[in-house]
């Protein structure tokens, strides 16, 4: 419960420092913030005080998302782009950050805590892309000028990609997270969290705070599918690698806005002090770039059992 009401508190410290009506992404920039990460990092070892591990986090925050282009004709990849999600969180299975889990989540505002609303246009489209599972290009351009083509995130590597469908069993790679609208008057008190994960839309509701704890190592959850990093012969394995070495290698102030690494934070069971005394706080490194933007805002989880 610990890192529930952290992440109740900072959706109320959003809507605090933000001078007009909180976007989903302002909600989630608040967890990629210096304080709000330092925050919820703690949350997280609290969470954990009752086993033998440590846990270390990193983030790296993005103002831009992937896109991911389909409908190819001819050989070409022509249609409109979609989003492929907001956030991924990985997990490693360990220090050797050579396996693990990761999960793709796909943000919505909403006033409902139980209904995603599915009229809108590139709502619509996430739900194809994530649901039917088309096969997609995934880019890092919005768009194409008339007679051009999309250019592949990375073109030393095979961008193209089909995840699994839905199929009637909650899916392991993705969820949608609702995060309540500041001018929600229907979202009810019980409900418990301000931040709720449901896939398909409307289904298999869960706390995005009880997804995360689900992610991590020994504790039995069916949250995020599994991954070898580096391995190009799986669809899934080939994405999260192509995802995270993309994002990792582009740290930078970029054309479409600011990012931002979270390098180090809270290890082991206590605070750590400085010198001096004081907390040590996550250092956060501001690097500024005119390169384009690649890659996707990451959360990067390692358990380290026995401490």
């Amino acid at each position: 419960m610990v890192l529930e009401s952290t992440l109740d508190f900072l959706w109320h410290l959003t809507g605090q420092e933000t001078s007009s009506v909180p976007t989903e992404r302002d909600y989630l920039r608040s967890i990629h913030h210096p304080i709000g990460f330092w925050l919820w990092s703690y949350s997280m070892q609290a969470e954990m005080r009752h086993t033998h591990a440590s846990i270390s986090i990193s983030s790296i925050w993005v103002d831009h998302t992937p896109q991911c282009w389909y409908g190819n004709v001819g050989g070409n990849w022509g249609k409109p782009s979609c989003e492929l999600a907001d956030i991924l969180i990985v997990v490693w299975d360990s220090k050797l950050r050579n396996s693990g889990k990761a999960l793709l989540v796909q943000a919505k505002r909403g006033k409902s805590h139980n209904r995603i609303p599915l009229s809108n246009p590139s709502t619509k489209k996430e739900i194809n892309l994530l649901g039917n599972a088309p096969k997609f290009l995934l880019s890092n351009q919005l768009s194409a000028s008339s007679g051009q083509y999309p250019q592949p995130m990375n073109s030393k590597l095979c961008c193209e990609f089909k995840l699994a469908p839905y199929s009637g069993v909650p899916l392991e790679h993705c969820t949608f997270l609702q995060i309540r609208d500041a001018r929600s008057k229907r979202w009810p008190r019980k409900t418990g969290t301000y931040w709720q994960t449901m896939w398909p839309p409307n289904l298999h509701q869960k706390a995005y705070s009880d997804v995360i704890k689900d992610m991590l190592p020994n504790s039995g959850g069916s949250t995020g599918k599994r991954f070898v990093f580096g391995n190009m012969n799986n669809d899934w394995d080939r994405l999260v690698t192509v995802l995270v070495k993309e994002t990792v290698s582009r740290v930078g102030g970029t054309a479409q806005g600011k990012s931002h690494h979270s390098v180090r934070t809270i290890r082991g069971e206590y605070f750590l002090f400085d010198h001096a005394g004081g907390v040590d706080f996550p250092r956060i490194d501001y690097a500024e770039s005119d390169e384009p933007s690649g890659g996707i805002s990451t959360l990067f989880i390692t358990v380290n059992e026995g401490g």
